[in-house]
């Protein structure tokens, strides 16, 4: 299963890890705007429940989870600033994060791919 994230100009695909492919279903279809902090992209999500494990470090090209903002984070560098669910990695598009400007709109879509 993989998810399409697309931005004003362009998109990168995320896949998610099999534990999580239920919550990203859900996701398909999702509106928001982002916000760049650092080399990390993030947007309003759902809530993922509780009981996952957290850590303090996102590896480079890492999609997670932060509980305190409900928010979906893209890394593509830097580290967190508070611990965080691995709930992905992003499989194409990386480089096109450094593009994205805080407040532009974005769309998650499944894919096949």
């Amino acid at each position: 299963m993989n998810i399409d994230i697309a931005f004003k100009n362009d998109r990168c695909t995320i896949q998610p890890l099999p534990e999580f492919e239920k919550y990203f279903q859900k996701l398909s279809g999702l509106k928001s705007r982002v916000d760049v902090w650092g080399r990390e992209v993030y947007f309003d999500a759902p809530r993922l429940e509780a009981g996952h494990s957290e850590q303090a470090d996102a590896p480079d090209g890492s999609v997670v989870f932060w509980y305190p903002g409900n928010k979906l984070c893209l890394f593509f560098g830097g580290t967190p600033i508070s611990p965080v669910v691995h709930v992905g990695n992003i499989k194409h598009g990386k480089d096109i994060l450094e593009k994205v400007g805080s407040g532009e709109k974005v769309l998650l879509e499944g894919s096949n791919g």
